[in-house]
């Protein structure tokens, strides 16, 4: 008898009228790309907060990640860093940019700057990978 009242009540509660439940945030997508004709012809890493995005991002290649929303900060292989806050259901572009630093006597070093810009004609070839 008891669980038959339990149960009653439970049954009640959620068909009550005016209760409602939080859907989860959206998420918002990250894309990053990395373009065929850039100084730097490998595999180039980024991290977002300080947590290496698996695999990197390969020249020509495009690469998305699913974020919840929230503030994100951004960096590759140089003394830049890119600071996203992004929403739920956004999507935001962002692109490695390799720049050859001439370093004197020294030599040369490569260096990678992920930066803001506006979206491509094209999405279609962007491959999911996990969130770091």
């Amino acid at each position: 008898m008891a669980i038959r009242a339990i149960s009653a009540l439970v049954g009640l509660a959620l068909a009550a009228p005016g209760v409602a439940f939080a859907d989860p945030p959206a998420l918002a997508r990250l894309y990053v790309f990395h373009a065929a004709n850039d100084v730097l012809r490998y595999n180039t890493p980024l991290t977002i907060d300080g947590k290496f995005l698996k695999g990197g991002v390969m020249p020509g290649a495009c690469v998305f990640v699913d974020l919840p929303p929230g503030g994100y900060m951004l960096h590759s292989m140089s003394e830049d860093s890119l600071h996203l806050d992004v929403s739920g259901g956004q999507d935001v572009f962002v692109e490695l940019r390799g720049v050859s630093k001439d370093l004197g006597s020294s030599g040369v070093i490569d260096q990678a700057t992920p930066v803001l810009f506006t979206s491509p004609a094209d999405i279609s070839h962007c491959l999911p990978v996990e969130k770091p």
